[in-house]
């Protein structure tokens, strides 16, 4: 292979890594003129959500968090199924935990986890910067998802999945074994299109054949692994919407 066949190849890979990479920011940070327009035209979530997601917007990583769009989405999904007891895997700075937390009713209860120290620290701090009563509603567990899953008991009415996405499919196969999730109960399972790259197999080959070791690639091949296990599962009914990121609604199928 020539040098120029190689210097070719590396140029193309970073354009197309840019392209994705840019496609993906506006798709995560809610910036489409759809999600815009969307979002004017939705009821707007409480001032302590915009004070915790402008907060958080400050952050190098603030891509992780879920918008108003969405939150709003997962309080309309919590108040349409009148859900008493939620469960959260992936916290990040509690701004969708405190959404959620707001449509449930006064004796409701969500249960977030959260990896990170650091980020645990801020949302326990967030949960405390509004009203009390929607804060004592919050129980922020602290360490890996897997380890609350392996040792929580009884049922979940709503449970939102916004993790580390090589794990989901781990994840909803402990919630079904170990009957977390209630019989009317619905999961939620954030960034199934993950920028669209899962639709795109000929960028990913192409990015895995420039860069082999590219990290967001990777990912994208753990939620399209997700998206075709829990289609194909018989335990569950599904329906994947292109909202935001990409939201798989999951529900128990019925006899």
């Amino acid at each position: 292979m020539g040098i120029w066949t190689v210097v070719g190849l590396i140029v193309i890979g970073a354009v197309c890594e840019w392209v994705y990479l840019w496609l993906r920011y506006k798709q995560m940070n809610h910036d489409t003129d759809e999600d815009i327009y969307c979002t004017r035209h939705s009821s707007g979530v409480s001032h302590i959500s915009d004070e915790i997601e402008q907060d958080t917007s400050k952050r190098w990583d603030s891509i992780m968090l879920c918008g108003p769009l969405e939150a709003q989405f997962l309080k309309f999904l919590v108040q349409f199924s009148k859900a008493k007891r939620a469960l959260e895997l992936g916290c990040f700075t509690g701004y969708s935990a405190w959404a959620v937390a707001e449509a449930l009713p006064e004796d409701g209860q969500i249960v977030t986890c959260e990896l990170k120290h650091e980020t645990a620290e801020i949302a326990r701090k967030n949960f405390q910067r509004g009203d009390k009563r929607i804060g004592d509603k919050i129980t922020l567990f602290e360490g890996p998802a897997m380890d609350y899953l392996n040792k929580a008991e009884g049922q979940f009415d709503f449970i939102f999945i916004d993790a580390d996405k090589g794990n989901q499919i781990n994840y909803l196969n402990k919630i079904l074994e170990q009957n977390l999730l209630s019989e009317t109960g619905i999961i939620a399972v954030d960034n199934t299109l993950f920028g669209g790259l899962v639709a795109h197999d000929w960028l990913r080959g192409l990015l895995l054949r420039i860069i082999p070791n590219n990290h967001r690639v990777k990912e994208s091949l753990s939620v399209d692994k997700f998206n075709k296990f829990v289609v194909s599962d018989k335990r569950v009914e599904v329906l994947q919407l292109p909202l935001v990121d990409g939201i798989t609604l999951i529900t128990k199928r019925r006899p």
